[in-house]
């Protein structure tokens, strides 16, 4: 089996050299591809819309959304850590999970004083989201049609979002959009 793909771009970095595939045809004609220039492994081929609201559908999220199920526990604790390291650069403000499901780390973020936004793609889990955290904190759909605001979020994260939405680099500008220009004295912002 040949475990490259040479014709296929990477829809981040735009490099079109020897894509490895790392498990072919993992999900029915789908397969895990990572780029060997920067590393961003995605499906491949691209989940179309309709795929998308099938694999977020209730299903999808329904056996993880109990508040003390071992599921939940483990993602709010991967969240607390990876809120630790984002707190030496930012430790409040505005901050957006994309792709936020039921809002687990929504949870965890706002207990250490972040006012806490989330998008989401899948209708149920944003729905989850919304009863937890209001209709005016969740965005339902893709990111490059929500409403927020330019220059407002301090910190967006994305965490396990990237390598399968429809259109990454369209939703990159977008989310460079709504994130405030500098967090830092460095300059630039956190994703």
């Amino acid at each position: 089996m040949n475990n490259d793909l040479q014709f296929t771009k990477c829809p981040i970095c735009s490099s079109e050299g020897n894509i490895k595939i790392l498990y072919k045809n993992l999900i029915g004609n789908k397969s895990i591809l990572e780029c060997p220039k920067c590393s961003i492994q995605y499906l491949y081929p691209y989940p179309t819309e309709s795929e998308l609201n099938e694999i977020y559908s209730e299903g999808y999220v329904a056996w993880g959304i109990g508040n003390e199920d071992t599921f939940s526990q483990m993602k709010k604790a991967k969240f607390r850590k990876l809120l630790k390291y984002t707190a030496k650069y930012c430790n409040k403000g505005n901050l957006l999970d994309f792709g936020c499901g039921p809002g687990y780390l929504m949870e965890e973020a706002k207990k250490i004083g972040f006012n806490v936004y989330g998008a989401e793609f899948g209708e149920y889990a944003a729905n989850i989201a919304k009863n937890k955290f209001g209709e005016d904190k969740i965005f339902v759909g893709n990111i490059e049609n929500c409403k927020f605001q330019d220059n407002f979020f301090d910190i967006v994260i994305m965490s396990d979002l990237l390598e399968h939405i429809v259109n990454p680099i369209s939703s990159l500008k977008k989310v460079n959009a709504i994130l405030k220009n500098t967090v830092n004295s460095n300059g630039g912002g956190i994703v």
